[in-house]
């Protein structure tokens, strides 16, 4: 079993509940198949890059659940056929990604508990990026 997410757009001339009731069908299609479902968001109507299927907007609806491989295969099947569906993307999760999700949450919840600031190691990286290259930029002399 492996983590997922998945990504799809629903034609924007449905309605909300229209939408909704589709992304409990796909949710179904996942339980169903013995996966979990570890979050499901409904991102709306937006804007789409470029018109797909003649259309300019569309309903964003995103999954992240734990599967196997089979269970996404039918999910992307039942997508590509069902006809409200304009676009959907699949991708595993990596699993050095999840585990540095997880370390950063715990890092977080470390510092929020001991009333520390919610700055974690990212932004100090940001910073240090910051700074050289604006040494950089002026000529000065940076080392790690």
């Amino acid at each position: 079993m492996h983590e997922y997410e998945t990504i799809f757009i629903l034609q924007p001339n449905l309605t909300e509940e229209d939408a909704d009731a589709l992304a409990k069908t796909f949710e179904g299609v996942v339980t169903d198949q013995k996966a979990t479902i570890a979050k499901s968001e409904r991102w709306g109507k937006k804007r789409l890059a470029y018109r797909v299927k003649n259309f300019w907007e569309g309903h964003y609806i995103f999954f992240e659940y734990v599967a196997a491989p089979a269970v996404v295969t039918e999910l992307e099947r039942r997508l590509r056929i069902h006809e409200h569906v304009l676009k959907w993307l699949s991708v595993r999760k990596d699993p050095r990604a999840v585990a540095e999700e997880e370390r950063k949450a715990a890092r977080l919840a470390k510092a929020q508990a001991a009333g520390m600031p919610g700055r974690d190691m990212d932004d100090r990286d940001r910073d240090r990026d910051r700074d050289r290259d604006r040494d950089r930029d002026r000529g000065g002399d940076y080392e790690r």
